[in-house]
């Protein structure tokens, strides 16, 4: 009974609603893009690589938060490029990539959430709380 008066009320904190959300929301775009394998192989990697994130984020894992954001970025990238190609390689100004905007506006959502401090904290403190079990 006197250890569960000395229980350390900080392991019993619940992770964000955001966190959860986003969690789930990698991990449905994931399973939707892994369906694309025949189609293109690269949108099926990416998928499992969001499903493996979207996991992480429901762990609270500090390698899948930044592992998001990444990602994310790397899609706005893709997009910029395709971007690139259509209007000024091959000339056709109207072969703007349609995602683009959506991409932007994701990745703006996404770096704001994943950067805020207190989010940050609780991806930290699961870091530290797992270091101090690994050490009793």
């Amino acid at each position: 009974m006197a250890n569960l008066r000395n229980l350390n009320t900080s392991s019993l904190k619940r992770r964000f609603a955001g966190i959860t959300i986003f969690g789930i929301l990698f991990i449905i775009r994931g399973v939707g893009s892994l369906g694309q394998y025949e189609v293109n192989f690269l949108l099926a990697f990416l998928g499992a690589i969001s499903i493996i994130i979207g996991i992480g984020l429901l762990r609270l894992m500090n390698v899948a938060r930044v592992s998001a954001i990444l990602l994310i970025l790397f899609l706005l990238l893709w997009d910029i490029y395709l971007t690139y190609i259509g209007v000024y390689v091959l000339g056709d100004p109207y072969l703007i990539s349609p995602t683009l905007f959506w991409n932007l506006i994701i990745f703006v959502i996404v770096f704001y959430y994943f950067t805020r401090p207190k989010v940050i904290e609780q991806f930290k403190e699961k870091f530290v709380e797992e270091k101090k079990s690994e050490e009793i």
